[in-house]
């Protein structure tokens, strides 16, 4: 039943059709609703393209095209994927430096009390740009006095504990 027909009946009319044209002028009717639909869609492209070409002519920024997500399911195992590398990554805590001297240093007997006992070591990396490189761990040895409650520990020499920035420039 053309669409031509439908559009003046009135709903006396649809209820005295048939069963059979009744179906047929329902199909029809939506099948217009859908090429409506349509329509109104691809004008509504339209719109917003010319909408958006109008502010780029007055210096503005169109509307943003949002794609749709797909499917959660990949997206998530994405998301899980991406957090780990997403950015410049983490840093380490302590990064692997190549040791090309290392260095012991004691604590001056002189300065120790009698009760002091061994605690360990600590270790100190020193990074100097040379024309080779060199790269110098100080293991500093310290003591530590229950009776004076202080720990002693070995100095580092004076050329590594000042650094003269005037060298450096």
């Amino acid at each position: 039943m053309p669409f031509d027909d439908i559009k003046n009946f009135s709903i006396q009319l649809f209820l005295k059709l048939p069963l059979k044209k009744l179906g047929e002028a329902i199909k029809t009717l939506l099948n217009k609703i859908d090429e409506q639909k349509n329509k109104i869609t691809d004008l509504s492209l339209e719109i917003q393209k010319l909408k958006d070409e109008i502010n780029r002519f007055k210096g503005e920024k169109g509307k943003p095209v949002i794609t749709k997500n797909k499917d959660n399911k990949i997206d998530n195992k994405d998301k899980k994927k991406d957090r780990g590398q997403s950015g410049r990554g983490k840093n380490k805590q302590t990064k692997i430096i190549e040791i090309h001297k290392t260095e012991e240093i004691n604590v001056d007997k002189k300065d120790l009390p009698q009760d002091a006992q061994y605690k360990g070591t600590r270790e100190v990396v020193i990074q100097d740009i040379n024309f080779n490189l060199n790269n110098t761990k100080f293991l500093l040895h310290k003591y530590y006095s229950p009776f004076s409650g202080k720990v002693f520990e070995g100095k580092l020499p004076p050329e590594y504990i000042q650094i003269n920035l005037l060298q450096m420039r």
